[in-house]
């Protein structure tokens, strides 16, 4: 880009702890605006009064935005009560309170549609962008959890990079099964902190992708300070006090240490819900006496810790890649840790340090017992610490350098990804089996956060609207303010028609009270049929197609809509979503369609196989790729680049991952969404015996084959060519049944 980044937005999820995240954010925040870049920092958690970060932020004159004390409180609600939680539900013009109740089962899916907070969050960015754009939003957080902001971003054109501050997988906690999916499809940049980090997250993306590492800033002392020897082995950790930090663990092992007859006094740096178990274990272990929480310190203390310890220690179950094992290395002192995240990249096993198990208490014993018998080996893990902080990139200067080239990297991906060569080849097929298809109206009863049903109509919507069709979806309700499904096909350029707040809540309770008293609920969407026949009239659609499920049971408007597109002469299209109970009979002249193959065995049976179903074979909901079996009797695809079946067949054998080869000219090559050897093989038609090479090729190398039939499933998936399927599908369907209905 030609332009440089000028002003950028962080988002956090908290600041307010000691923690590696905070503190890499306030260090950037500081660095940028040094370097002439207006920040502004955003957090999606209060902040405390005493928090050090939002004082060095603001002292800095950076804006910092974060939730007042009442959202505070919402907060805190939720947290006691999950099961039973208020939360604020934003419409478009008011807002209302709704009582949600949230799954803990084992494995439940964990939504965020609804969180307060991350809603607080996206609308103030979203009003302090009209004021002031950005150039860029980069967010931060842990396993995936801010991926609204980012969806939000991308939908409104902003370019946007992701820092993933923990390793996905260590512990537990919320973890929407959709996150990686957003995140791939709406970050330019996707970061990490470590290479652990890095691993953990590819193995959640749902393709692969490079994924650089953000690297935080650490200003040690010039060099490393001399240890002053005691009486007492001097023990620093600095850590949250939270159990994915193992304090307990420490303390068990100093426990031991105590009993064994070796003096030694350890010092806890940090504050965190866990503090008072923490000071209870201690009186229990009996080393209460030598043990001293200081609670929060400041960053200038903490450096005059290390200056006074003469070991470090780490004990933490999770990690993403702890600082305060970086300032030690940049002290000179010895250090005890986990292999967890991270920490092996820092510290080498008998190199630099020393590692052992986590929760392995024993184990951290008998390491810290060896650095308290030698002095030497203190001194040599000490020095080799220092250089290795030395080596590595921790100053302002490289990080605040490799930040801004991932901005200008993201930049430059946001505008290649809208002007992608791709665009035109999905356009020129679909176009070819739309036939006259141009405008397309979708009627569904509402559009929740989580619902199967949901995320097909925004697959399909936004695979016609991103293949030039004019798609317009009409619902009874507006959807919540961060649905990911609006915000989805808004990206695409779909166009939202609903009653907005409050009518739509008034609507709902009529729709109650009609079908508690056994009223004609079809009244009640008289409004939204009204709507749906002034659009049809001013805009004249080539197709309707109605979404529901149990043949209209769930949107008693369908015999509505049936009916006006039959008086109007519109070709209607009927999908069904449900695969069991009791269906309502339903007479219509539509085509009928189902979203899955059980789908359209049940409607099937509820229409008494008068009608043909026509399976809408990529409308399935989004979800990771299961790898198949490796086997040797996998059929190799063979395909020619030429002819109207040539996209149709090379997209439903990627979606089979199956091994391909396809012989092409170098012309035709080039707009294939298919690269050589990356996701099958591309022959020279106009080289005789190229093709049969390849084939034989194949043929010999069952593991070759298998990893580019994987590698297509993925390309398939992620990279446009199910959109790019699902909208020549759907055209086809429209095509014929306009054709039927003229």
């Amino acid at each position: 880009m030609n332009t440089p980044v000028r002003r950028v937005y962080l988002a956090v999820w908290w600041f307010n702890h000691a923690g590696g995240m905070e503190r890499h954010v306030t260090e950037l925040a500081l660095a940028l605006a040094r370097a002439g870049i207006e920040v502004e920092v955003f957090s999606q958690l209060p902040l405390a009064r005493s928090s050090p970060w939002a004082k060095a932020v603001r002292a800095a004159g950076i804006t910092l935005a974060a939730p007042g004390r009442l959202a505070g409180a919402l907060a805190r609600v939720q947290q006691r009560w999950p099961r039973l939680s208020w939360t604020l539900v934003w419409s478009w013009n008011g807002l209302a309170f709704r009582l949600s109740h949230r799954g803990e089962e084992a494995g439940a899916t964990y939504h965020r549609d609804h969180d307060v907070l991350t809603r607080l969050m996206v609308r103030r960015i979203a009003r302090r962008a009209r004021v002031r754009p950005p150039d860029l939003i980069h967010v931060h957080g842990c396993r995936l959890g801010q991926h609204s902001l980012l969806q939000w971003a991308s939908g409104h054109g902003i370019p946007a990079v992701y820092t993933e501050h923990t390793t996905i997988g260590d512990w537990g906690g919320p973890f929407d099964e959709e996150a990686p999916w957003v995140a791939d499809a709406s970050a330019s940049i996707v970061a990490c902190v470590s290479e652990t980090s890095r691993s953990s997250l590819l193995a959640a993306l749902p393709v692969s992708r490079d994924i650089p590492i953000a690297r935080h800033i650490v200003r040690g002392p010039v060099r490393a300070t001399a240890t002053v020897l005691g009486e007492r082995l001097r023990i620093l950790c600095v850590a949250r006090l939270a159990r994915h930090k193992g304090v307990d663990v420490v303390l068990e092992a100093l426990a031991q240490l105590r009993r064994e007859g070796i003096e030694a006094e350890l010092r806890i740096a940090g504050d965190g819900e866990e503090r008072a178990n923490l000071q209870r274990l201690a009186t229990e272990l009996g080393v209460a006496g030598c043990v001293t929480f200081l609670g929060e310190v400041h960053h200038d203390r903490v450096s005059e810790l290390w200056d006074d310890a003469e070991v470090g220690v780490l004990a933490s179950r999770t990690e993403g890649l702890p600082l305060s094992l970086v300032e030690a290395m940049a002290h000179g002192r010895a250090i005890v840790a986990t292999r967890a995240g991270g920490i092996p990249e820092l510290i080498r096993h008998e190199e630099n340090g020393l590692l052992v198990d986590p929760d392995d208490a024993s184990a951290l014993a008998n390491a810290l017992r060896s650095l308290a018998e030698d002095a030497i080996l203190r001194e040599r893990f000490g020095t080799a610490a220092r250089r290795s902080f030395e080596r590595g990139e921790w100053s302002e200067e490289s990080v605040v350098r490799h930040t801004l080239s991932l901005y200008e990297d993201a930049r430059e991906r946001g505008v290649a990804m809208a002007n992608a060569p791709t665009n035109a080849w999905v356009r020129q097929h679909v176009r070819a089996a739309a036939g006259t298809v141009r405008r397309v109206f979708f009627v569904l009863w509402g559009l929740p956060g989580n619902g199967e049903m949901e995320r097909a109509v925004a697959d399909q919507a936004s695979a016609l609207a991103s293949a030039g069709v004019d798609v317009h979806v009409f619902l009874d309700r507006a959807p919540a303010f961060l649905n990911r499904h609006a915000l989805h096909m808004r990206r695409a350029g779909v166009r939202l028609i609903a009653h907005r707040f409050p009518f739509s809540l008034v609507l709902r309770i009529w729709l109650r009270i009609a079908r508690a008293l056994g009223w004609n609920s079809e009244a009640a969407m008289a409004l939204s049929i009204r709507a749906l026949t002034r659009a049809c009239s001013r805009l004249e659609p080539d197709a309707i197609h109605v979404h529901g499920w149990r043949l209209g049971r769930g949107w008693p408007g369908l015999q509505s809509v049936l009916r006006l597109a039959e008086e109007r002469g519109i070709a209607t299209v009927y999908t069904e979503y449900a695969n069991t109970g009791d269906a309502a009979q339903l007479r219509t002249s539509a085509t009928l369609t189902a979203a899955s193959a059980a789908a359209s065995e049940y409607l099937r049976h509820a229409i008494g196989g008068e009608s043909e179903v026509t399976l809408i074979r990529h409308a399935e909901i989004r979800r990771p790729v299961v790898q198949p079996p490796l086997t040797s009797s996998s059929r190799i695809v063979l395909l020619a680049a030429s002819g109207a079946g040539f996209p149709t067949a090379l997209l439903k054998a990627m979606a089979d991952a199956k091994p391909i080869v396809v012989a092409a000219s170098h012309r035709d090559a080039a707009i294939l969404p298919i690269r050589h050897r990356a996701h099958g093989l591309i022959a020279d038609a106009d080289q005789p015996g190229s093709a049969a090479a390849a084939v034989v090729e194949l043929a010999a190398d069952p593991l070759l084959a298998h990893a580019l039939g994987v590698a297509a499933r993925r390309t398939f998936e992620s990279g446009g060519c199910r959109q790019m399927a699902l909208a020549a599908e759907l055209t086809s369907i429209y095509a014929v049944s306009s054709g039927g209905a003229a």
